[in-house]
């Protein structure tokens, strides 16, 4: 019987694939119950090649080769191939500790956890950098939907002071079996997929041990920005809305914290639009469309009356547009400098 899978979108990863497909062929963890599934999202290097020769090597690796239809839609996929008791996601740049799913596995069937995860350490080429700040919730075995959301969801999907992912967890199986759990469209995925799981679960523990080593780009301001960022924040916010609105019913400061992450993701939407390379579209008028959104309007004003003192806020709140682009390009063009 399988007890775990692990899903692996690929896209053109194959300077640092091997590496992390080694690190999952030499698992602790038993290969007669441990499945990787590698979903080769059409790639054009030679990714795809690389999981066909891991597949014909270890049994327990198969491998999925697709049109490219984004990490969401390839980890969907994958949840489809999945035969585990739980399932993981692994990052297809990034690479496991040898004995990351065999002690996730052991601490989930111990407390029966309904999700299980464990801290990270980051890096770059240059080399391994500390592990993050440790949690709130570390090694504490949470066991009640309340506590969940008190420790948990308040932190990562309220207001964002803790990071929330998909590839540092195992998550059980029945979650994505019974809930129509919507994976996104690439670009806020990690953080809508984990909304929608925590609000079903009632045993969670987070082991405070680094197992997944996740790997930071070092070329971040060549990126290009995504016009549809902005769209998919209104879509998570309605869902989070939705998923949450008993608690946000009965708590005005549950709501202003929330409104904060909010805030704070529209103000890097509008540093990244200076930051990144954007093609032909105006900058300014995109901006000026975020700005006056009525979503985003309503929240400028209820962090203000709040007492918020986030000049971002402030600016919106007052219709003062043309002021708050020029003080993002001054910013933007001081962070390239030092950068």
């Amino acid at each position: 019987m399988i007890k775990v899978s692990v899903i692996v979108p690929i896209y053109n990863v194959s300077k640092y694939l091997n590496q992390c497909l080694d690190s999952l062929a030499s698992q602790t963890i038993e290969d007669s119950i441990f499945q990787v599934i590698l979903i080769d999202d059409g790639s054009t290097d030679s990714s795809g090649e690389i999981a066909d020769r891991f597949v014909n090597k270890y049994p327990n690796f198969e491998v999925y080769h697709t049109s490219n239809q984004g990490v969401s839609l390839s980890r969907k996929f994958g949840v489809t191939k999945a035969k585990g008791e739980y399932i993981g996601f692994v990052d297809s740049d990034d690479y496991c500790d040898y004995d990351m799913f065999r002690e996730m596995l052991e601490e989930a069937e111990r407390n029966d956890l309904d999700i299980v995860a464990c801290r990270n350490y980051s890096f770059t080429d240059k080399g391994v950098e500390d592990s993050i700040t440790t949690s709130l919730y570390d090694d504490k075995i949470i066991n009640n939907y309340q506590e969940v959301f008190d420790s948990v969801i308040t932190h990562t999907i309220i207001d964002g002071s803790e990071s929330v992912v998909l590839w540092n967890k195992l998550y059980k199986r029945r979650l994505f079996d019974d809930y129509e759990v919507d994976f996104g469209r690439d670009i806020l995925e990690d953080y809508l997929v984990n909304m929608q799981c925590l609000k079903h679960i009632k045993r969670f523990m987070q082991i405070s041990k680094p197992l997944y080593y996740y790997r930071i780009s070092e070329n971040s301001l060549s990126r290009s920005f995504k016009i549809e960022i902005f769209d998919r924040l209104l879509e998570v916010q309605l869902k989070k809305e939705e998923l949450f609105q008993d608690e946000f019913s009965k708590d005005a400061d549950l709501v202003s914290r929330a409104n904060h992450w909010f805030m704070k993701y529209v103000e890097s939407i509008a540093k990244s639009l200076y930051l990144f390379d954007s093609g032909d579209l105006n900058r300014d008028e995109y901006m000026i469309r975020v700005l006056s959104n009525q979503i985003v309007l309503k929240k400028a004003k209820e962090q203000v009356r709040a007492g918020s003192r986030s000049l971002f806020s402030k600016f919106v709140s007052k219709g003062y547009y043309k002021q708050l682009i020029a003080l993002v390009k001054v910013y933007s063009a001081i962070y390239k400098v030092i950068k």
